[in-house]
C-alpha cells in the first residue's frame, strides 16, 4: 500500500465546513495518504514521524490544499459531443443562426464521418432578434448534408429538411424545424448513437478535463454509452475520478435486469437513482409554469408529467431498488415534483441515498414547506443564474417567485448540492462559486449581484461543491478532509479562504489528487492527454 506526504502547503480542512469543532487548526502544512485515505493531517515533522521511511515525498512549495470539487450533474456524453459541434453560442436569432451553420459548413467545421454537421450554443432566451424559425433559410445556408444545431439547454433542435428526412421525422410535426423536448431527446440519442465510437473514444478525454478543473468526483446523468464506457473504464482502473452513475428511465428495466440498483457499485463506479423528467427548460419556454409566461402568455410551458404519475413512476423505481432525481426547473413542476416526493415519504429503497430535485430554479414561497418535507437534495446549478438573468426577467416577468434560491432553500432546511449541468453551463467549479457567491458575471454585472439576499458565503458554496455533494450519492467518506476520508484533494496556486472572489475565480489548480494519486499536475500539462474545453454560454 503506498503511502505519501504532501507537504509544506496550507491544509484548508474548515473550509467548506459548517463547523470548525474538531478540525484541525489553520496553519496544518502536511497530509499524510496511506492507500486512498488520508492517514494524518498535521506539521510537516508529524507527518514524516508517521510515515515509514520509504514514504514518498510531494513538495507543494507553499500552495494550499483544499477538497477536490464533486460536480453533481454531468452530462459526459453530451461533453464529448460538444467538443465535435460547431460553437453557435454568438448567433443572435435564427437567421444569424442559419448564417452560422451555412459558414461552417463551407469551412468543413462540424462535419461528422457519419455525414452530420453538428452545431450547438443558441440560446433564444437572450436573443434580441425575436423572429421565429424559418426552415427554408436553414436548407438554403445548408443544402443536402444533414444539420443538428442544438439549444445551450439541450432541450430542443434546429434540424435542416435533410436531417428530418434522415430521422424519420414528419415535416407536418416541425414545419419550422424547431423540435423540442422528446422528439429533441429522440434525435439527441440518435445522433449519438451514429458516432457512438467517437464519443466513447473523447470520454476519457472529457474526464480528465474535469479532473484539470479540479474535479474528483461526477454524477453522470447520460445513457447507456456514458454507463458502458465507465464499466469498461473501471474494469481496466483506468478512471481518472470517481463517477456516481445515474439512470434514464428509458433504460431502467435494462439496468435492473443487470443487477444495478441504488447504492451498487464500489468507490470508482456506483450507482444512483432514475432520472424523471417533470418538464423542459426556460430557455426552451418549456419549463412548466403555475403562470403564463410574459413573453408567451397562451403557455405554461410542458409539464411532461403530473404529481399523480411521478408518484406511480417514484413507486416503480423504488420496488425496483432505485431512488429518484427529477428534473424540475419551472415553479409546477417544482410544485408536483416535491408533493410526489413527499407522498412518497417512508418507500424504501435499500440504499442511503436521497431522492434528488435536479435543477430547482424556480420555486413558489408557498411550496418551500413542501420542498422541504419532500426529504429531496436541490441539485443546482450557479453558473445558470449568471447566464439566465436576462432571459428570465424576459420570460417570468416580475412574478414574485424565489429563483435560483440557494439561499432561501438552505434556510429552509432543504439541502442544496451544486453542479454545472455540462455542456449547458462550463466545467470549472471555481466558476460557480464565484456566481453563487456574488450572482455577478465575470464582469461584475450586475453591480452588487442579481438578487443579492440569495448569495452564499464562500464556505457555504464550497460544501454545496463537495460534502454537501457526496451525500447526495450517499458517500460519507468522501468531500472533506479529514482522517480516514478518501484522499480526494486539490491544490491551488492561491488561499481560496481570503482572495477576493473574482481572484478565486481566475485561481489555478496546480494539482489535482484522486484516492491519493495525482490525476492532473499543472507541471506536466501534457499527461494526461485533454480535449479541448467545452463550450459555455
Amino acid at each position: 500500500m503506498s503511502t505519501t506526504i504532501f507537504e509544506n502547503a496550507t491544509v484548508h480542512t474548515r473550509l467548506g465546513r459548517s463547523s470548525t469543532a474538531g478540525t484541525r487548526p489553520p496553519d496544518a502544512q502536511a497530509m499524510l495518504v496511506v492507500g486512498q485515505r488520508i492517514a494524518l493531517i498535521g506539521s510537516v515533522d508529524e507527518c514524516r514521524d508517521a510515515a515509514p521511511a520509504a514514504a514518498a515525498r510531494v513538495d507543494l512549495q507553499g500552495a494550499h490544499i483544499a477538497a477536490a470539487f464533486i460536480d453533481a450533474h454531468v452530462h459526459t456524453v453530451q461533453l464529448a459531443t460538444r467538443s465535435l459541434e460547431v460553437d453557435l453560442s454568438a448567433a443572435d436569432g435564427f437567421e444569424q443562426l442559419a448564417q452560422q451553420a451555412g459558414a461552417a459548413l463551407r469551412a468543413g467545421a462540424g462535419r461528422t464521418d457519419t455525414g452530420w454537421l453538428l452545431g450547438a450554443g443558441w440560446n433564444a432566451g437572450t436573443w434580441s432578434d425575436r423572429r421565429p424559425a424559418d426552415l427554408s433559410a436553414l436548407d438554403h445556408a445548408t443544402g443536402d448534408l444533414p444539420v443538428a444545431l442544438h439549444s445551450a439547454d439541450l432541450h430542443a433542435y434546429w434540424l435542416n429538411t435533410a436531417a428530418l428526412t434522415r430521422l424519420g421525422v414528419d415535416p407536418r410535426l416541425a414545419p419550422d424545424g424547431v423540435v423540442a423536448e422528446a422528439p429533441a431527446f429522440a434525435v439527441q440519442h440518435e445522433i449519438e448513437r451514429s458516432i457512438r465510437g467517437t464519443i466513447e473514444a473523447r470520454i476519457l478525454g472529457v474526464l480528465h478535463d474535469l479532473a484539470r478543473a479540479g474535479v474528483a468526483g461526477i454524477h453522470d446523468i447520460d445513457d447507456r454509452i456514458a454507463r458502458e464506457t465507465f464499466q469498461r473504464l473501471a474494469a481496466d482502473r483506468a478512471l481518472p475520478l470517481r463517477v456516481h452513475k445515474l439512470t434514464i428511465e428509458a433504460e431502467l428495466d435494462e439496468a435492473a435486469a443487470a443487477g444495478i440498483r441504488t447504492g451498487s457499485g464500489d468507490e470508482w463506479l456506483d450507482f444512483g437513482g432514475v432520472k424523471l423528467f417533470s418538464d423542459g427548460a426556460l430557455g426552451s419556454h418549456t419549463c412548466f409554469l403555475t403562470e403564463p409566461f410574459a413573453d408567451r402568455p397562451d403557455s405554461h410551458g410542458v409539464e411532461a408529467i403530473d404529481a399523480v404519475e411521478l408518484r406511480r413512476a417514484i413507486a416503480r423505481c423504488a420496488d425496483l431498488g432505485f431512488s429518484t432525481a427529477i428534473h424540475a426547473i419551472g415553479d409546477g413542476a417544482v410544485r408536483n415534483a416535491a408533493g410526489a416526493l413527499a407522498a412518497s415519504r417512508g418507500v424504501a429503497i435499500g440504499a442511503a441515498v436521497p431522492h434528488r430535485i435536479e435543477h430547482a430554479q424556480h420555486v413558489r414561497h408557498d411550496d418551500l414547506a413542501l420542498v422541504a418535507r419532500s426529504g429531496a437534495v436541490a441539485v443546482m446549478q450557479p453558473e445558470s443564474c449568471t447566464s439566465d438573468i436576462d432571459m428570465v426577467e424576459r420570460r417570468l416577468g416580475s412574478r414574485d417567485l424565489v429563483s435560483y434560491g440557494w439561499r432561501t432553500l438552505l434556510d429552509h432546511d432543504v439541502p442544496v448540492a451544486f453542479s454545472s449541468d455540462a455542456p449547458v453551463e462550463g466545467i470549472r467549479p471555481l466558476h460557480g462559486i464565484h456566481a453563487a457567491t456574488t450572482r455577478q458575471r465575470p464582469d461584475a454585472t450586475p453591480a452588487g449581484g442579481w438578487q443579492p439576499h440569495e448569495r452564499l458565503t464562500r464556505s457555504e458554496a464550497w460544501r454545496a461543491y463537495t460534502s454537501a455533494a457526496a451525500r447526495t450519492a450517499g458517500h460519507g467518506d468522501r468531500g472533506r478532509l479529514a482522517t480516514g476520508m478518501l484522499a480526494d484533494f486539490i491544490v491551488l496556486d492561491r488561499d481560496p479562504a481570503v482572495v477576493d472572489a473574482t481572484a478565486l475565480r481566475d485561481a489555478e489548480v496546480l494539482r489535482t489528487v484522486v484516492g491519493g494519486t495525482t490525476r492532473w499536475n499543472a507541471q506536466e500539462p501534457h499527461t494526461p492527454p485533454v480535449i479541448a474545453e467545452p463550450i459555455t454560454r
